[in-house]
């Protein structure tokens, strides 16, 4: 939805309390995860890092799928996730 429309109409069409309101949503996000039981970690290891976009380059290489896509089902394997959310199709259907 919003990919159709410009920055400049988004922004055109925003007041003050409704930025305030968005940003306000936003800086308690952590603790909504946090409350909800989901924990969001932050991989701080350049090595991690180097791995997970090692891993991705590689699922790139057998499966096509998109860059970004392979970073994120990368990072969901070197976290050991037990599951991956998406709402891209075809990383869906992969």
């Amino acid at each position: 939805m919003w990919s159709r429309i410009g920055e400049r109409e988004i922004r055109d069409g925003s007041n003050e309390a409704d930025l305030r309101r968005i940003r306000d949503r936003v800086d308690d996000l952590g603790r909504t995860l946090e409350e909800s039981g989901v924990i969001v970690g932050v991989a701080s290891e350049a090595k991690r890092v180097l791995d997970i976009l090692e891993l991705a380059t590689s699922i790139v290489g057998l499966v096509y799928m998109s860059v970004a896509d392979s970073v994120v089902y990368a990072s969901a394997l070197a976290a050991r996730a037990d599951l991956l959310i998406t709402g891209d199709s075809y990383l869906f259907q992969t």
